[in-house]
């Protein structure tokens, strides 16, 4: 009698008559949410972010909207000779109204994500509740599922938001159409849908849900199913139109066949299944599509035989299933089949956590209301034994893990440490940490460290070491590994140019050329592939004189001749040179830092940095103060952290 006196206030906020208000279950929905991943906030931008915001011409441009619809979500270019059939402008878009409200300030992308993350949860809560379950029910079950730690990569990386916003078209679309319908209601919900599919194809599970439902409901006869059909069948097809009309008939581009693919595919099915099992920890990237591990792949099987086991069992009780279900079930089984290699995806893991954000929510929709009416059958202390343990670990992982997306040091040591032989990924990423921040030694190391099987991270691994060099003033080395770069990626425009700056330092000016007109066929708008063409007269000309050129009396041209052939080491003292002898001033000395600030060591760099502030007279542009003081922190703290490597600054050959 005590303990049902002691649960009798939380007993009847679990009774829909004594249930909060909505709104007050949906904000403290969304407080704790966004309580959960406050760590995010202060993360930079990272891994993609750079190519998909901070490189991106569309993103950071005055650009109409035809423009985002005209335009695919990876562009090629000079690094990336081949689309990967990603069609996803409303993503694009989104990042571009972050950019036009917050400039290059990466909290408020990151404040975005988090909260199209919270919106998720509270239409997820609001969902469970119209499909029957109690509403503090519904909004636990949605807390939870917002909370998984399995979900961080998808909401603390800005490059995740592509799941995020479309599970939000998605939840919103499916809001509509349950618990009732009508032809209205079947046109709007279609319409969300396909906003979902402009954010990122996964939506198409969405579709596929909508059509379940739909066919359910309908008659047994083709007019009526037809009539059902149409709306998500003109969304298809209005989504078909202007991907065609966008990118052609294009798909993802990767070296591996079908038959190949299965055993990564069982793989993936076993490494997510596990996943489920073990919702506080995280991997962003696992397992090497060319290298499928057989023993996941195994208990991928293992988990398809037993659900083909299970639905044989319960094929009756099956055949009719309720709308939750066969909507949740739909929409978890078609995203999850999406990333199972079967469709061709432009990555090289096996399986990633932001891939199951949409698997996640359609299990949560057909499972959470079975799961709430098992446990109303035990102690209510108990329930509440089991619901607070989860929340409590869920929150304290999934605020740790966010935290670590909000430090890149961090993030790239805890990964290279873990993945470094099977993730070629988080070696180039931590190199180059290492490597902005002037350490080219260590980033040389950590290039040279590669073991992954994939030949197009090793090919990068390879252009980066070969830059460390250069920085190093180790050029013949470096025009060696340009070499093998292009010989292992003959088709990536950036690998011929950088290979034709070494032919022009070794003095083949007509191999240089060559490459230069490779990199141009191979990418049109290069244009500074097409300037350092026009110097190769100029540069021939210069070699071909044998008295002293006065580059000791001129830093400053002693440096531009230096760049122009990729000395970076020897531009780097001409800048030196330049800026002890008081030579920097006005465009010179802007110049001159920007360029230490990419390519000079540590204490090069305070060299120029001083001089630049001379050449001012007063305190140096805020932006300008932060960049060399974030520099420097990162020097320090990445030489303290080198230790826990284990790496030698003797360099090992690469991998051949």
């Amino acid at each position: 009698m005590q303990s049902a006196g002691r649960f009798a206030f939380v007993e009847g906020l679990m009774k829909d008559d004594r249930a909060p208000r909505a709104w007050i279950l949906c904000l403290g929905l969304s407080v704790l949410v966004v309580a959960a991943y406050a760590p995010a906030l202060g993360g930079p931008f990272l891994w993609d972010d750079h190519v998909l915001i901070l490189d991106s011409p569309l993103v950071r441009g005055q650009t109409s909207l035809r423009a985002f619809f005209a335009s695919a979500f990876w562009e090629v270019n000079v690094t990336e000779p081949l689309a990967r059939g990603y069609y996803r402008p409303l993503t694009l878009l989104s990042f571009a109204l972050d950019h036009a409200l917050h400039g290059t300030n990466s909290a408020g992308f990151h404040l975005t994500n988090v909260l199209l993350h919270a919106t998720n949860a509270v239409l997820l809560g609001v969902l469970l509740t119209r499909i029957g379950m109690a509403p503090v029910a519904g909004t636990l079950a949605a807390l939870l599922w917002a909370l998984v730690p399995r979900l961080t990569e998808a909401v603390a990386w800005i490059s995740g938001r592509t799941d995020v916003l479309a599970t939000t078209f998605v939840l919103a679309a499916l809001l509509v159409a349950l618990p009732r319908t009508n032809a209205p209601r079947r046109w709007l919900a279609a319409l969300l849908v396909l906003f979902g599919l402009f954010a990122k194809e996964v939506a198409a599970a969405g579709l596929c849900a909508l059509a379940a439902l739909e066919l359910s409901r309908a008659e047994a006869r083709p007019g009526p199913r037809f009539r059902a059909l149409l709306p998500c069948l003109a969304a298809a097809f209005v989504y078909a139109g202007f991907r065609i009309a966008a990118i052609g008939v294009q798909h993802a581009h990767i070296d591996v066949t079908l038959a190949d693919r299965l055993p990564a595919g069982l793989e993936a099915l076993g490494r997510y299944a596990l996943s489920l099992l073990t919702p506080w920890l995280t991997d962003v990237q696992a397992g090497r599509l060319v290298a499928p591990n057989l023993g996941y792949a195994a208990l991928g099987g293992a988990v398809l035989l037993a659900a083909a086991a299970l639905l044989v069992a319960k094929r009756r009780s099956l055949a009719r299933p309720s709308e939750p279900v066969l909507v949740g079930a739909t929409l978890g089984l078609v995203s999850l089949a999406l990333v199972l290699h079967v469709v061709p995806i432009a990555v090289n893991v096996t399986s990633s956590d932001r891939f199951l954000y949409l698997p996640l929510t359609g299990l949560t929709l057909a499972a959470a209301p079975k799961l709430a009416a098992l446990l109303a059958r035990r102690s209510l202390g108990l329930r509440l034994v089991v619901v607070l343990t989860l929340l409590g670990s869920f929150a304290v992982a999934t605020t740790a893990h966010a935290a670590r997306w909000s430090d890149e040091v961090e993030f790239w040591l805890a990964t290279y440490k873990r993945d470094r032989d099977r993730n070629g990924i988080a070696v180039n990423e931590l190199g180059n940490v290492y490597f902005r921040a002037g350490l080219h030694a260590h980033a040389a190391a950590i290039y040279a460290s590669f073991q992954d099987v994939d030949i197009a991270n090793l090919a990068g691994a390879q252009s980066n070491l070969a830059l460390s060099l250069q920085c190093l003033g180790r050029y013949a080395e470096a025009r060696t590994l340009r070499l093998k770069a292009v010989e292992r990626r003959p088709d990536v425009a950036r690998y011929r140019f950088d290979l034709a700056l070494s032919e022009l330092d070794a003095g083949n000016f007509a191999e240089a050329e060559r490459q230069l007109a490779e990199a141009l066929r191979l990418y049109p708008r290069f244009e500074l592939a097409r300037k350092v063409r026009s110097w190769i007269p100029e540069l021939r000309a210069r070699a071909a004189r044998t008295e002293p050129q006065g580059t000791a009396e001129d830093p400053m041209a002693a440096f531009h001749h230096a760049a122009k052939r990729a000395r970076m080491r020897d531009a780097v003292a001409a800048l030196v040179r330049a800026a002890k002898a008081g030579r920097l001033d006005g465009k010179d000395a802007d110049e001159a830092l920007h360029f230490a600030l990419r390519y000079a060591d540590p204490t090069s760099t305070a060299i120029v940095y001083r001089a630049y502030r001379a050449a001012l007279g007063g305190e140096p542009p805020a932006g300008i103060a932060e960049a060399v003081r974030q520099r420097e922190e990162a020097a320090t703290r990445l030489l303290d952290r080198w230790p826990e490597l284990g790496l030698s600054l003797t360099l090992p050959p690469l991998p051949h």
